[in-house]
C-alpha cells in the first residue's frame, strides 16, 4: 500500500473548497476546520504513509513544493501554458478555457487547464493511480534539464529520457481536478490555500519539525526517520511526546552537505517591544552586515572541499567561486596549524570591501560581483568591478567542527571555537563585531543604546540579538524550554518610535497590472489588477513653470499580497476603473508620457488617466536592479489619499534626496525615552568618528580582543570598571588599493571601554610607516605580526 497522487490531491482539494467557500467562515474558525481536514487525512492514511514503500521525502514535496530551492523547472505560467496546449491537442472549445487565465476572469492557470479537461473525465474504465514517488520523479527529470537547478539536481539528468512525454502520459491519464493540481504543483504555487506547514509536519511526524532544522532537506530527514529514528512513533502519547523529544534532540545533527534550517528571527518594532523581547537575561548583540547569507560547509575528504549554500537553501558553490581561495586562506587549510581535521560548518555573510574606501560597500554592489547560475543579474547600470574591490567573508557562527556538534554549545562557547578557527586578514576575513550585555544589570539598557548608537553613527545595518547561553537551535538539551530559541533583528528602518517612518512618502500610482496566479488568492470583487505601479514626475520644473507634459519614471511595483490593506486595494479595483487608460503597442495616455523601468517585474499594463496618491512606507533605501537610482525597499500601501494629487506626490528629484538623507541623525528634540537617548548618543559618535575624514574601520584590526571591547560584561565575565594604565596598539597593515597617491591621515586613539581619548595614530601605505602619540603617563607596546 502506498500513497498516491490521488491521495495527496484528495486532500488539497478538500482544502481548497473549504477556504473558497462563500461566505467565508471567520478566520479562526476557517484555520481550525483546515487542520482539522489535515489531521483526519494524515489519520486515514497512516497505515501507507508508515509503509516502507512509502518515500516521505517525495510526500513532502509534494505537499510543500514552495520549499524545493533546488528545484527550478523552467515553467512560467505562460510557457507552461503553451506547453501543455502542444502536448494535450485540445479542440477549440478546450482551448478557449486554457486561454481564459491570461484573460484577468480571475481564475488561476491550474483551474483553466482543469476545465479544459473536464470532457475526458471518465473516459478511462481503468484509470492509473500514480504513486507520489513518480510524480516526484517526473519534477526532478524537469528541474534537471533547467540550469538554475542545483548541481545534485542536474547530475540526475537522463538525456534518454523525453520529460515532454512523461508529461503528457501523466496528464491524461489524471482527472480534470488532479489535473488541476499537478499544474500548480509545477509552477510551486498552491495559491488558493494556506496550509499551517509546523502543523502538518508534525502530523507525519512529530519529530519533522526539529527535524528540518538541522538537515532542512526532506530526502535526509526522510532517511532518518526509517533508519537512527525509526524507533520514535511518528504519534506518540501526548503524555510522552516532550521526553522523546527531548531524547531525540540528542541524537539530532548538523551534516555536512545539507542546508541546515535557521533560528527564529523577530523584529523589535519599537526599542520598547526589543526589551521585551530579551528579558532579564544576557544576549550578545552582534553587528548586521549588508550582505549575503553564507553557509559554508568543509569537508576535506571530498575533492570539491568547500560547499556554500544561501539563505533560501540553494548550491550557491560555483556562484560564489571568488571567495574559495579567501575561506580556504582563512581557515588555514591544508596548514598545520588548521583546526579542521576533517569537516565543519560555519555561518558568515558575503560583503564587498573596498580598499581605496576601505570600508564594505553597499548590498546593492554585490551583485556585479557574483554570477547567479552563470549569469549577472541586474547590473545593466551598474559600474563595472573595479580591482580595488572584492569579496570578503565575515563569520559569525560555527555548528559543527570535525565530530563535534558544536551548536549545541551557547554561542559564547561557539564564539570561542570560532576565534580559534578563523585567521583574520584584513579586507578579505575577519569575525563579526559583537557586543556581550547583560540585562540583568542595570547598565544592560543603557549598554544597548549605545552599541545601536554606534552602527547608526557607522552607517551599519543594526544589531541582532542572540541569546549567550542558549545553544543555536534550544531542542538541543534539556533547558532549552526556558531559554529564549528566537534571534531578534534591531534595526533603525524596523523602529518606530526612532524615526522609523522617515522611509514614508506620498507616491503616485500611475498605472496597474494583473497576474491570474496571484489573483487566486484574493476573495475581493471586482478584481481588476493584482500589482499597482509607482511613478514619480521627472521634470516637475518644466511643468510649474511652462505646463510641460508630465513625465513619470517608473520607479517600482506594488503586489496585493500582504502589501495593500483590503480597503485600499478594494478601492483602486473599483475606482481604477473610472481613470483607465489600456496600454496597447507602447500607446500613453494623453495626460502624460511614461518612462518605463528597466527591472524585471510585471508590466504596466493599464495607465490611469489621473494617478491616485497613496502614503508608501519601505524599509530603508536600495539601489533597484539595472536602474541608477535608489527607492525604497519592500515598499507597502498605508492609505489611500483622496484629497491629494499627482502634483503633491513626491518627484523624482525628491525620491534622490531622501534616499541621500537615509542615514541622517533623527533630531532629538522631536524624540522621547529611549529614542532620545539613542539619537545623541548617535550624533555624539558620528562626531567623534569625524565624518569629514577618512577613518580607520574597525575591520581593519585583528579583532584578538573583540570580547573585551564591550562597554559592558555579562555574568561570566567580570566588570571591568578601574581604567586601564597600559596602552596596547595592534595595527594590521592594509592592503593598499592599485597605484595612487597616498595620504597620511591621523585618527583619534581611544580606548573602546569608556571611549577616552589618549592619543592620535596615522599611518603611511607606501612607506609601512605607523606613528602613534600619546598623552604623558602612557607607554605605547608594539606588537609582532599576527595572523588571526
Amino acid at each position: 500500500m502506498n500513497i498516491t497522487f490521488h491521495d495527496i490531491c484528495n486532500l488539497l482539494e478538500s482544502v481548497e473548497t473549504l477556504s473558497t467557500c462563500r461566505p467565508r467562515l471567520p478566520k479562526e474558525r476557517e484555520q481550525d476546520s483546515v487542520r482539522q481536514i489535515v489531521a483526519n487525512w494524515f489519520s486515514n492514511h497512516r497505515q501507507a504513509l508508515d509503509n516502507t514503500a512509502t518515500n516521505t521525502g517525495s510526500v513532502l514535496s509534494v505537499l510543500f513544493p514552495h520549499r524545493r530551492k533546488d528545484r527550478v523547472y523552467g515553467y512560467q505560467a505562460p510557457s507552461l501554458s503553451k506547453k501543455i496546449g502542444s502536448l494535450l491537442d485540445f479542440n477549440h472549445g478546450q482551448k478557449a478555457f486554457l486561454d481564459a487565465w491570461a484573460d484577468g476572469q480571475h481564475v488561476d492557470l491550474g483551474l483553466c487547464v482543469g476545465k479544459a479537461m473536464r470532457p475526458w473525465d471518465g473516459t478511462f474504465k481503468i484509470k492509473r493511480q500514480f504513486p507520489v514517488q513518480d510524480i516526484d520523479n517526473l519534477l526532478v527529470r524537469l528541474a534537471a534539464k533547467c540550469r538554475f537547478s542545483d548541481p545534485a539536481i542536474r547530475r540526475q539528468r537522463n538525456n534518454d529520457t523525453h520529460t515532454d512525454t512523461l508529461l503528457k502520459e501523466i496528464f491524461i491519464r489524471l482527472e480534470s481536478w488532479e489535473a488541476k493540481w499537478l499544474v500548480r504543483l509545477i509552477l510551486r504555487d498552491y495559491c488558493t490555500i494556506e496550509l499551517d506547514e509546523p502543523f502538518t509536519l508534525k502530523q507525519l511526524h512529530f519529530l519533522l519539525p526539529e527535524l528540518l532544522m538541522f538537515q532542512n532537506d526532506f530526502d535526509a530527514v526522510s532517511h532518518l526517520l526509517r533508519s537512527e529514528l525509526s524507533a520514535y512513533p511518528p504519534q506518540p502519547d501526548p503524555a510522552l511526546e516532550r521526553s522523546m523529544r527531548i531524547e531525540a534532540g540528542k541524537l539530532l545533527k548538523a551534516t555536512v552537505g545539507i542546508k541546515v534550517g535557521r533560528p527564529v528571527f523577530h523584529k523589535a518594532w519599537s526599542f520598547k517591544h526589543c526589551l521585551q523581547l530579551v528579558g532579564n537575561r544576557a544576549w550578545a548583540a552582534e553587528v548586521k552586515y549588508d550582505g549575503e547569507y553564507c553557509e559554508i560547509h568543509i569537508d576535506l575528504n571530498s575533492s570539491e572541499d568547500i560547499q556554500i549554500f544561501s539563505k533560501n537553501g540553494k548550491d550557491a558553490t560555483a556562484d560564489r567561486q571568488a571567495l574559495h581561495d579567501t575561506i580556504r586562506r582563512s581557515l588555514r587549510i591544508g596548514h598545520a596549524d588548521c583546526r579542521i581535521k576533517l569537516k565543519c560548518i560555519l555561518l558568515g555573510e558575503l560583503v564587498l570591501w573596498c580598499d581605496k574606501q576601505r570600508k564594505i560597500l553597499p548590498f546593492s554592489k554585490i551583485r556585479k560581483h557574483i554570477q547567479r547560475s552563470g549569469s549577472f543579474i541586474g547590473t545593466l547600470q551598474d559600474s563595472i568591478p573595479y580591482e580595488w574591490e572584492h569579496l570578503m567573508i565575515v563569520y559569525f557562527d560555527v555548528l559543527q567542527l570535525d565530530d563535534d556538534p558544536v551548536l549545541r554549545k551557547c554561542l559564547q562557547d561557539r564564539r570561542r571555537i570560532l576565534k580559534d578557527m578563523v585567521k583574520i586578514t584584513p579586507g578579505r576575513a575577519m569575525r563579526s563585531e559583537w557586543t556581550l550585555i547583560d540585562f540583568k544589570a542595570k547598565d544592560g539598557v543603557d549598554d544597548l543604546k549605545q552599541s545601536f548608537a554606534r552602527t547608526i553613527a557607522k552607517h551599519q545595518e543594526g544589531l541582532v540579538l542572540k541569546p549567550l547561553h542558549t545553544p543555536y537551535f534550544p531542542l538541543a538539551n534539556n533547558q532549552g524550554q526556558r531559554q529564549p530559541g528566537y534571534f531578534i533583528k534591531l534595526k533603525r528602518d524596523y523602529l518606530a518610535d526612532l524615526g522609523g517612518e522617515r522611509d514614508l512618502g506620498d507616491f503616485a500610482i500611475v498605472g496597474a497590472s494583473f497576474d491570474p496566479q496571484i489573483a487566486a488568492r484574493s476573495d475581493i470583487k471586482p478584481l481588476h489588477w493584482t500589482h499597482f505601479h509607482i511613478g514619480c514626475v521627472v521634470n516637475k520644473l518644466a511643468v510649474e513653470r511652462t505646463k510641460a507634459k508630465p513625465i513619470f519614471k517608473m520607479i517600482g511595483v506594488i503586489c496585493m499580497d500582504k502589501c495593500i490593506p483590503k480597503p485600499e486595494f478594494r478601492y483602486l479595483n473599483v475606482h481604477g476603473r473610472l481613470r483607465e487608460v489600456k496600454l496597447v503597442d507602447n500607446v500613453t495616455p494623453e495626460a502624460f508620457d511614461i518612462e518605463r523601468s528597466n527591472g524585471y517585474g510585471p508590466r504596466m499594463t493599464a495607465a490611469f488617466k489621473n494617478p491616485f496618491v497613496a502614503e508608501i512606507l519601505g524599509g530603508a533605501y536600495e539601489k533597484q536592479q539595472n536602474e541608477t537610482f535608489e527607492m525604497l525597499r519592500h515598499p507597502r500601501i498605508k492609505k489611500i489619499h483622496h484629497d491629494r494629487t499627482w502634483e503633491d506626490a513626491v518627484s523624482f528629484e525628491d525620491l534622490q534626496r531622501m534616499a541621500q538623507e537615509k542615514w541622517d541623525i533623527p533630531d532629538a528634540t522631536n524624540l522621547d525615552g529611549h529614542a532620545k537617548d539613542i539619537a545623541r548618543l548617535t550624533k555624539r559618535y558620528r562626531q567623534e568618528l569625524g565624518e569629514s575624514q577618512t577613518i580607520i574601520s574597525d575591520y581593519d584590526t585583528t579583532q584578538e580582543t573583540t570580547q573585551q571591547t564591550t562597554p559592558r560584561s555579562t555574568q561570566t565575565t567580570p566588570r571591568a570598571r578601574t581604567p586601564r594604565t597600559t596602552a596596547v596598539a595592534t595595527l594590521t597593515p592594509i592592503t593598499p588599493p592599485p597605484a595612487k597617491k597616498r595620504r597620511s591621515m591621523r585618527s583619534p586613539l581611544k580606548d573602546a571601554v569608556s571611549n577616552r581619548s589618549f592619543g592620535a595614530w596615522e599611518f603611511e601605505e607606501r612607506d609601512r610607516v605607523v606613528r602613534v602619540w600619546v598623552r604623558e603617563g602612557w607607554r605605547v607596546e608594539v606588537g609582532g605580526d599576527e595572523g588571526g
